[in-house]
């Protein structure tokens, strides 16, 4: 008998497998994936894999993904990576306090160690749950209006606070 997973959620594995093969990730390991050109999950890695060409590899270029940081950048990734539009913007505005509450982790864990600027990384994690919040404001608002604009700040101070983690 075949089993046939919806396109959320082999999407969802799909984003966790591929953030899933770095060193210090705590997700388990990663799962090979078929995808069929043309296929919604296709073309979201696709997308994935535009973002981490322009952004580099966020665990090899921009610092130190362990704790707190890696933690929100779990909430964060499916959410960032799913198609825009209506469940995009439900799934995100529904984890606002998650993604609050990660923040405040962020911040509360201070820098790593070996961060070569440990000053940026605080302003840059207060940058963060400022975006958050103002993210949180904008999904109480009837139609949403700002919600991408709101949401590309988040995804923008994440990578401030990502990119200051980076070791000396």
């Amino acid at each position: 008998m075949r089993f046939a997973l919806p396109a959320s959620i082999a999407l969802a594995a799909l984003l966790a497998a591929c953030s899933s093969t770095t060193p210090t990730s705590t997700s388990g390991s990663a799962v090979a994936t078929a995808k069929p050109a043309g296929s919604q999950a296709s073309k979201s890695h696709d997308e994935h894999g535009d973002h981490h060409d322009e952004h580099g590899e966020h665990h090899d270029e921009h610092g130190d993904m362990s704790g707190s940081l890696n933690a929100f950048h779990d909430v964060l990734a499916p959410l960032w990576h799913a198609a825009k539009g209506d469940s995009r913007t439900t799934s995100t505005c529904a984890a606002a306090a998650d993604l609050h509450e990660g923040a405040l982790a962020v911040d509360k864990g201070g820098p790593p160690a070996n961060a070569k600027e440990p000053e940026q990384f605080r302003e840059r994690s207060k940058k963060l749950i400022v975006t958050v919040d103002e993210l949180g404001a904008e999904c109480a608002k009837a139609g949403r209006p700002d919600f991408e604009a709101k949401f590309a700040s988040v995804h923008d101070a994440f990578h401030g606070v990502m990119e200051s983690s980076a070791p000396k």
